[in-house]
């Protein structure tokens, strides 16, 4: 198997993976409280192929009256032409049932590739994670897959699948394997300034081996404005 046709058959292994856990979840889990996501992002391209941007992130429970947490990010990247290279800090605190701060190191790698009126984006990451309060590390990665459909205007409709796997113990309930499915739907629109703004809805399912699993919704939305 070529590098190239590898997006196509994880997005093939991704998607029913994804839709099993849509439609049995509900059976063994039971449903958190709606998570608002919003968040602000300035982006710098220095060169055609070369990017920085710096986030920031903010969660809430119960339409916004009860903060889960805040991040902040910095992260620079690499275009070669399909194909992105990436690196990332960034830090979770105030967060929800969690003392202290988590810091996060994550490196990823990321291929488009176009189909006829529309494209696939896979992307892989894998993340180093250190709890301050626990003096705990550990690594997981993510693999995700986009299908886009580009609109007028520059706007743009996705569906996306990611699978979360843990690769080693820490915590009390954090545990070597599978640990997450998101389902994603968006949209973005473009502004004319080159701005543009993302609105998503994803459907999480958490899977904790020591106690009852989780679904949550997320509501989100992304600002982002290039410098």
């Amino acid at each position: 198997m070529t590098f190239g046709l590898l997006p196509g058959t994880l997005f093939r292994c991704l998607l029913p993976a994804g839709l099993l856990c849509l439609l049995s979840a509900p059976a063994f889990s039971y449903e958190n409280d709606a998570v608002t996501v919003m968040s602000a992002r300035l982006n710098h391209n220095f060169s055609n192929d070369t990017f920085a941007s710096v986030t920031l992130n903010s969660r809430w429970m119960d339409l916004l009256s009860e903060t889960e947490r805040f991040i902040g990010e910095i992260r620079v990247g690499k275009n070669i032409g399909s194909h992105q290279l990436s690196a990332a800090y960034n830090q979770h605190f105030q967060r929800r049932f969690l003392n202290g701060r988590e810091h996060r190191l994550w490196q990823q790698y990321r291929y488009q590739r176009p189909l006829a009126t529309s494209n696939l984006d896979f992307r892989a990451r894998v993340e180093e994670r250190y709890f301050t309060a626990s003096n705990k590390a550990g690594a997981r990665t993510r693999l995700v897959m986009y299908w886009n459909r580009p609109l007028a205007n520059g706007d743009l409709f996705r569906l996306g699948n990611e699978l979360v796997v843990n690769f080693n113990n820490y915590g009390n309930l954090v545990r070597r394997g599978f640990s997450q499915d998101r389902l994603l739907a968006g949209y973005r629109h473009a502004f004319a300034n080159g701005n543009r703004m993302d609105i998503n809805y994803q459907y999480r399912y958490i899977h904790r081996p020591a106690l009852e699993n989780i679904i949550q919704h997320q509501l989100q939305m992304l600002l982002t404005f290039n410098l």
